[in-house]
């Protein structure tokens, strides 16, 4: 049980054009790439295995801890080490099942991340998976293409909202 409920997560940073050698920017896993660079306001978060009812509390945790510490694995004690974020983009290729109370769980999360004004993009995704969501109430406007399309997206909207704000 302890193994079904815990959860794994990379967060990605985007490799310099030099270093990818394509002219599509390429993002990677910023702990294991020292060129790889956040996206300032804007999470990147690849889910690295199955999500099931088990584990989806301790997804929904280590989230909130990336929001508020830039880690997953931040102590809760610890000082705000990050700006709020502005948008979070979940990369979904590494997970191969979700069951139902997941699905529902992911199509709430995003229903919070929207009444916080947090924008977020649905990546990479199982069509099984993206079609279960849209039933569910999941707006078709969190799905992108690819990661790039996603920070393009959320970084326009973000810029819109500040103009609208006055920041």
């Amino acid at each position: 049980m302890k193994h079904s409920s815990s959860f794994r997560l990379s967060v990605l940073g985007r490799v310099p054009d030099s270093a990818s050698g394509t002219s599509t920017p390429k993002y990677k896993e910023v702990t294991q790439n020292k060129e790889a660079v956040e996206t300032e306001g804007i999470r990147i978060i690849r889910l690295e295995e199955c999500i099931y009812f088990t584990n989806i509390g301790n997804l929904k945790y280590a989230l909130h801890r990336i929001e508020m510490y830039g880690d997953a694995t931040a102590h809760p004690s610890e000082p705000r080490s990050r700006p709020l974020v502005r948008g979070i983009i979940l990369n979904l290729k590494n997970v191969p099942t979700m069951d139902s109370s997941a699905l529902e769980s992911l199509v709430e999360l995003v229903d919070k991340y929207k009444r916080q004004r947090v924008q977020v993009g649905l990546v990479k995704i199982r069509r099984v998976f993206k079609e279960k969501m849209l039933r569910s109430g999941m707006p078709i406007s969190v799905f992108d293409n690819s990661i790039h399309d996603s920070v393009l997206r959320l970084t326009r909207v973000s810029n819109v909202n500040d103009e609208q704000s006055g920041v």
